[in-house]
């Protein structure tokens, strides 16, 4: 091989690499303005798989609609996500069910909990997260509204 050559490959190999995201364990990374104008990402690496917030017994039937919501959330930035009359939005205060109280208890660090994020998908179905900068961190599976469930207005 020439020198030309072997400097290509050299320089291939001394790409920088782009910076992983802050969503490892113990980490807290607060929703932050300054990200509103990015895209979201969406990270299954998390999902959690049984209970009732479970992906297993909660997908299956509406796994084509869940696809087609994620692509077509996965085009917006959190600005644009956020400005949807309130359908998608920071969970905070008292509103998580018992169900959901346990699985933030098992699943999460208490400083996480001020992240919590939910995302409408339809009607009643919602996706429940951690909002880390420009990534989604999918956790549950909420198909009937029963991890933050919202009190009817005017009742």
């Amino acid at each position: 091989m020439g020198k030309n050559t072997q400097k290509t490959i050299a320089d291939k190999q001394r790409k920088t690499v782009r910076e992983q995201p802050q969503h490892m364990r113990g980490q807290t990374i607060k929703p932050d303005a300054s990200t509103d104008c990015c895209k979201q990402e969406w990270l299954f690496h998390s999902v959690v798989s049984e209970g009732p917030f479970g992906y297993s017994c909660n997908v299956t039937p509406h796994i084509k609609e869940i696809l087609e919501k994620v692509a077509e959330f996965s085009k917006l930035s959190w600005a644009e996500i956020k400005g949807g009359n309130g359908k998608h939005h920071l969970l905070t205060g008292d509103g998580f069910s018992d169900e959901a109280k346990t699985e933030i208890d098992q699943r999460l660090l208490p400083c996480d909990t001020d992240r919590i994020f939910s995302m409408r998908m339809n009607g009643n179905f919602r996706i429940i997260g951690l909002r880390d900068r420009e990534h989604f961190i999918v956790k549950w599976i909420d198909p009937d509204h029963q991890f933050y469930p919202s009190q009817k207005k005017h009742t």
